[in-house]
């Protein structure tokens, strides 16, 4: 629980823009039980539900799950009083360390820490590992050929709906290449409105306007920069870049900084409500797919722009 403690009560009052003591306060106060049954019944299924759409995901994600916990319960009520099928001292404490710290740190952080993101969803898949390993710890040395077959089939299976899941991701996004990038050379400055951000119900788009930044070496508003455990911070000489609304497919946000921007790179449609900001000043200048490319008219393209 230690280092738990530490990541929650690190930067208590700390902070230019917020008190973060204050904000995990009225979190703890007005927030935290409201959610804490959907934090426990989405333990089960977090790290695998986004395999396929709607609740099968979550079915195939559930069943993963029990198979795991199947082998710990096995391997306890199999070994019995017998310790040398048991965690050595040496293991014992690291693994169950590990578990305990990692389930502490899902259960108890808060589920947005601001300006630190969702940091909580990180320690379910270290849980998960956690138990895996412990279930090939404990079960027994000599099992039926049965269990052997089972355990292999469902490794098989597992990587092959990954697999599967990455293969359908890059089929869909062929079209999204570096050429629908603009020429970075221009000194143009990008920012992004991902409408349609998810594959099979995992936000899977949210940062793809970071891709300019890694393919072109452009300038994009990023949420990299705005989140504080990272190393990374804004550094631009001579700009601006405003904060980046990575949910305004969810929440509806325009931020009305947007429209200093020189390119904005859309995803899905946007709604009349955010389009009748951008009046006549941006131009589509490319499309690919579910993308579009706004980019702005300087006042002399713009005059010249026929009504």
């Amino acid at each position: 629980a230690v280092p738990s403690l530490i990541i929650i009560f690190l930067f208590l009052g700390s902070g230019d823009d917020l008190n973060l003591g204050k904000s995990l306060f009225d979190y703890y106060r007005n927030f935290y039980f409201d959610g804490l049954f959907f934090r426990i019944r989405s333990f089960f299924v977090l790290d695998n539900y986004f395999l396929y759409d709607k609740h099968f995901g979550e079915l195939i994600a559930l069943v993963f799950f029990l198979f795991v916990i199947g082998f710990i319960f096995w391997g306890i009520v199999v070994r019995g009083d017998n310790k040398s099928n048991g965690l050595q001292k040496h293991v014992k404490i690291p693994l169950n360390l590990a578990l305990s710290c990692s389930l502490f740190c899902y259960l108890f952080l808060p589920v947005n820490i601001p300006i630190h993101t969702h940091m909580q969803q990180r320690f379910s898949v270290l849980s998960l590992l956690s138990m895996i390993i412990i279930a090939s710890r404990i079960v027994p040395r000599k099992m039926p050929r049965g269990a052997y077959f089972l355990m292999c089939l469902v490794c098989f299976l597992h990587f092959g709906l990954w697999a599967q899941c990455f293969k359908d991701f890059e089929q869909r996004n062929k079209s999204f290449t570096k050429e629908l990038f603009p020429d970075p050379s221009t000194g143009g400055r990008l920012v992004g409105l991902i409408y349609d951000y998810s594959f099979r119900r995992f936000a899977s788009y949210i940062h793809f306007p970071n891709y300019y930044i890694v393919w072109r070496q452009g300038i994009a508003a990023t949420v990299i920069t705005q989140c504080h455990f990272g190393a990374l911070r804004l550094k631009q000489n001579g700009g601006y870049l405003p904060y980046y609304y990575e949910w305004v497919g969810i929440n509806g946000t325009f931020n009305p900084d947007y429209l200093d921007m020189d390119y904005l790179l859309v995803r899905g449609q946007m709604p009349a409500s955010h389009r009748k900001h951008l009046k006549d000043d941006f131009i589509v200048s490319k499309r690919e797919g579910a993308w579009s490319l706004y980019k702005k008219l300087d006042k002399k393209d713009s005059e010249d722009k026929p009504s």
